[in-house]
């Protein structure tokens, strides 16, 4: 039984072909960008369309559960995306504190070979392990669609980068050297290709994405518990979702030295100043000794900075600007905060690290905004964008939505005000 499993598995596999997915919200489509990077984007109508699929499937072929990534043909693309066979586990258990999520029943786990667990949208998923050569994986692109992560882009065949506004996870196929969060993480074992698809070995997936799900390893594949939190539309220019608790309202900083001078003289006496100032920043990084002092800066000439950059494209992963001519949410702020000699980290998550934690009531120009990004099976409790804080409940941010690239947006609106984390002082 276990070598026709195998045979059965491995016949699927051949047809499968790498996707990735692009910036912005789309139906499964596959694309090339600028850079010549072939993208996907994965469907951004949230988890329904996921389980639906799923469950349909289930009925016309007489069973409860369904393969999660057999849910029909990406549009340019030539091949299905399917798991193989499920096999036993190791019974680790994420360290999430309890109550982190809703109270469920389980029911019973999937049955059969690649089979998915979906009773309903309130319900744990399971996603199936597969077996090479005795060693237990999880077919990647499956857990990146499960975590709705925004973007999953092979860079090469063998190389892979994940996130939602920024790069947060980055894997090369043979290689236990990765990188999290913009920074070197070492991976239990290597991912791997197989039949052209990357498989990362169970150790190695629990590790790597241990904050961003709440799961169990258990008999037959890896168990997804859904997020404690309200399930969320995306930002767009529609009307506003209902009510909102009124304790999750934004306000300024009465005391805000900067407020209503939007008019003041830069922080540099000229664009050449304000670039000498950005090359010593560059020096002081050289040298891990040094420590960047510039912190009291004009917080109204480098909010006009920041607008002289609306309407720039957004791109996933963002090379330097000068380059590039483009930002994702990191970039965006680390480059107009650099002009101003301040060095922060790559990624949002990282940036978050930096500076003084302020409450949402008490904002004051230039405050760092971060939100989570919402995801049916991915925590609400992680960093996945960020935004400066220009005032009167405004916000200016890279971002792929309601419009493409660097854009104002009111963080007034329903969903800034449920996906807000904290918000951090790092100029004064």
């Amino acid at each position: 039984m276990a070598r026709l499993w195998k045979t059965i598995s491995i016949a699927v596999a051949i047809g499968l072909t790498v996707t990735a997915c692009g910036a912005g919200a789309g139906g499964g489509t596959a694309n090339r960008d600028e850079g010549g990077v072939t993208t996907r984007s994965f469907p951004m109508t949230g988890h329904e369309s996921l389980l639906e699929r799923a469950r349909l499937w289930g009925n016309d072929h007489g069973v409860g559960q369904n393969n999660i990534a057999n849910h029909g043909r990406d549009a340019g693309n030539d091949g299905t995306r399917q798991d193989g066979p499920l096999i036993g586990s190791d019974e680790r258990i994420s360290p999430f504190p309890q109550g982190s999520v809703r109270p469920l029943n389980a029911g019973a786990a999937g049955q059969g070979m690649g089979m998915l667990q979906t009773q309903t949208a309130q319900q744990p998923i399971t996603v199936p392990y597969v077996t090479e050569g005795g060693e237990r994986y999880i077919a990647l692109d499956t857990l990146v669609d499960v975590l709705q992560f925004e973007h999953y882009v092979t860079e090469s065949m063998d190389v892979r980068e994940i996130g939602d506004k920024d790069v947060l996870f980055r894997l090369q196929a043979g290689s236990t050297k990765a990188e999290k969060e913009g920074n070197p993480f070492t991976l239990s074992a290597p991912p791997k290709l197989i039949n052209g698809k990357m498989m990362l070995p169970v150790s190695s997936a629990t590790d790597l994405f241990a904050e961003e799900m709440v799961f169990e390893t258990g008999a037959e594949g890896l168990t997804l518990f859904p997020s404690d939190g309200a399930e969320l539309g995306r930002d767009t220019d529609g009307a506003d979702a209902g009510q909102v608790d009124p304790s999750l309202d934004f306000a300024d900083d009465p005391n805000d030295p900067f407020k209503g001078d939007d008019d003041a003289e830069g922080a540099f006496a000229s664009e050449e100043e304000a670039e000498a100032a950005l090359g010593a920043l560059e020096a002081l990084a050289a040298d891990p000794e040094a420590v960047p002092a510039i912190k009291n800066i004009n917080i109204n000439a480098m909010i006009r900075t920041a607008k002289k950059y609306l309407g720039v494209p957004y791109r996933f992963g963002a090379g330097p600007y000068p380059k590039t001519n483009r930002f994702d949410c990191s970039s965006y702020t680390q480059y107009v905060f650099a002009k101003y000699g301040i060095d922060l980290p790559r990624t949002a998550r990282a940036q978050a690290r930096v500076g003084k934690t302020v409450s949402r009531k008490s904002l004051r120009k230039g405050d760092l905004l971060y939100f989570y990004v919402p995801g049916r099976f991915k925590t609400n409790k992680t960093i996945g964008h960020v935004g400066i804080y220009i005032g009167n409940r405004m916000m200016i941010h890279a971002n792929t939505e309601p419009r493409n690239g660097v854009q104002l947006r009111s963080i007034d609106r329903a969903f800034w005000k449920k996906t807000f984390i904290t918000a951090k002082r790092i100029a004064y």
